[in-house]
């Protein structure tokens, strides 16, 4: 099984004043951006996509390019700061390797129980609040975590590995191994929000892997990637 967990950014939320360093004619281009996205998930080529930040357009795109080879579930557009976005969490399984899934309907993203390899397994696609470590806290103790387990997205919260926050700290309490320490974001500064954490699976490798990040340059991951998020997969 192979997983990837992306905030591909969503249209709406670009502004010139947020992104200074990014040169307009490479950051205002919608269609472009899609095209690098879509260009990047199907090189990668993977089994299980927890996207973040979907918008219809991005959806229709992607869910055209997929809709073959993948079960295609999205979940309601989020909030943020009790503003309706346009935008939301989507999930695609391989259909080859899970059954028919059954959503999970979340306020801050999008879960699904499923089988995989006869055994029930349940997938959780979080994008947590962008302001309150305390709301991530409550958000994330809302969901079951019982059983073989897959929670990707966009947490919202720097990982350290030596210095966890006690979000991250409950969530190992939990039993689930926290599977990327490589920064996913580098706009603001340097960070590593964006993670697969699993539990009750076995693992080809066992840390998740951030694709080539460009030695930090931003303007070179946007052009590549479409997003001022990096992609973070794992077998």
């Amino acid at each position: 099984m192979k997983i990837i967990s992306w905030n591909i950014l969503a249209d709406e939320f670009i502004k010139k004043r947020y992104y200074p360093m990014i040169p307009p004619e490479i950051l205002l281009k919608r269609q472009q951006r899609q095209t690098q996205i879509l260009l990047t998930l199907k090189h990668l080529d993977m089994d299980v996509l927890l996207l973040q930040e979907v918008m219809r357009g991005e959806y229709n795109q992607l869910a055209q390019a997929f809709q073959k080879t993948h079960h295609l579930l999205r979940g309601k557009n989020i909030k943020w700061q009790d503003k309706q976005s346009h935008s939301g969490n989507v999930i695609f399984l391989r259909k080859s390797l899970f059954s028919l899934p059954v959503i999970i309907p979340l306020e801050f993203g999008l879960g699904v129980q499923c089988t995989y390899q006869k055994r029930p397994l349940l997938i959780y696609n979080v994008h947590l609040d962008d302001v309150s470590h305390q709301l991530r806290m409550k958000q994330m103790a809302e969901l079951p975590m019982t059983g073989p387990l897959i929670i990707g997205g966009d947490f919202n919260e720097n990982y350290q590995v030596h210095h966890p926050t006690e979000l991250y700290q409950r969530l190992k309490k939990a039993g689930l191994k926290i599977g990327n320490q490589k920064p996913t974001y580098y706009i603001e500064r340097k960070m590593c929000i964006d993670n697969i954490l699993v539990k009750g699976l076995v693992l080809k490798h066992t840390s998740a892997v951030v694709p080539d990040d460009f030695q930090g340059d931003v303007v070179k991951q946007f052009m590549t990637y479409g997003s001022d998020h990096l992609p973070v997969v794992i077998n």
